[in-house]
């Protein structure tokens, strides 16, 4: 009776790589440069903006977002506004990227349709009837307190 033989020899860790797998490893690095080198060549601020993102706290990256007008008023807003408040805003487009970012830092107060207060931005020739300004952060920008029965402390009808 004849022995087997010994077992085949599997791949081991000290084999060369293959001509094929340098070839895929060097256009996986040659790609990932370019992911970075495009966007500066693009835009030569970048690194600035960047670095000034990562410096920046949490108050700080929001501005700069959100541009410093814009913050200045939501973060007025913001303060000034009883947290179940009800509002509208004015002056900040509905399809706008500022519309849900004002939303969302306005959070729990909520947009209604029939609001307590009416968040002005930069529009000075607006005017509600029967509304009575509440605060004001310019000539510009105001919140006006509305006197409809229907608004409520925020737990009204939407």
């Amino acid at each position: 009776m004849t022995r087997p033989g010994p077992p085949a020899r599997g791949p081991s860790s000290t084999d060369r790589i293959t001509v094929a797998g340098r070839a895929i490893v060097a256009a996986w690095l040659l790609l990932y440069a370019i992911a970075f080198v495009r966007p500066l060549r693009n835009d030569p601020a970048l690194p600035a903006r960047a670095l000034a993102l990562l410096g920046a706290g949490a108050e700080g990256r929001r501005s700069i977002v959100y541009g410093p007008e814009l913050h200045r008023f939501l973060s007025f807003c913001k303060e000034k506004l009883p947290d179940a408040a009800t509002y509208a805003l004015a002056g900040i487009d509905r399809s706008s990227i500022d519309w849900p970012r004002a939303i969302y830092l306005l959070y729990p107060a909520r947009p209604a349709a029939h609001p307590r207060f009416i968040l002005v931005y930069r529009n000075r020739g607006l005017s509600v009837d029967g509304a009575s300004l509440f605060a004001a952060l310019d000539d510009e920008s105001f919140i006006l307190r509305t006197p409809d029965e229907r608004a409520g402390s925020g737990m009204g009808s939407r």
